[in-house]
């Protein structure tokens, strides 16, 4: 549960790699970090892991572009997105139609979500869906 509670403060910490020791976790049912030393990152506190909601490690961090495509056009946004990709800046048109894959938190996803005025909820729901396809 701490770890998942980090994810929900820090979900960049879900592709980070743990095992160099610079974070550790106490692994005896405590509720607390036992070593923090990320070089980018603040320690949480305790209040905020408290207050932190358990991120939800059903959301792939990593679609493919055919799974992508499939779950905007099931939610009816497809034909938006293609539209808003025509005045989106040079890089997301690259990305747009050359990626074999779709990250979570990229600059593409994230421009995209808020041009078409997603929650994070919904854009959760979105790559969950994705996920099935």
């Amino acid at each position: 549960m701490l770890y998942e509670k980090l994810i929900a403060i820090y979900p960049e910490l879900r592709t980070y790699d743990m095992t160099m020791g610079d974070i550790a976790l106490r692994d005896d049912g405590g509720p607390y970090v036992l070593i923090w030393n990320h070089p980018t990152l603040p320690q949480p506190t305790q209040e905020q892991i408290d207050a932190a909601i358990p991120a939800d490690l059903s959301i792939p961090l990593t679609v493919s572009m055919r799974q992508a495509r499939l779950a905007l056009s099931q939610a009816g946004l497809l034909a938006t997105v293609n539209t808003n990709m025509q005045s989106a800046s040079e890089a997301d048109q690259i990305e747009w139609e050359y990626a074999t894959t779709v990250e979570r938190y990229s600059p593409l996803v994230l421009n995209m979500a808020t041009a078409l005025s997603l929650t994070e909820t919904q854009l959760d729901d979105l790559f969950k869906l994705a996920g099935t396809f």
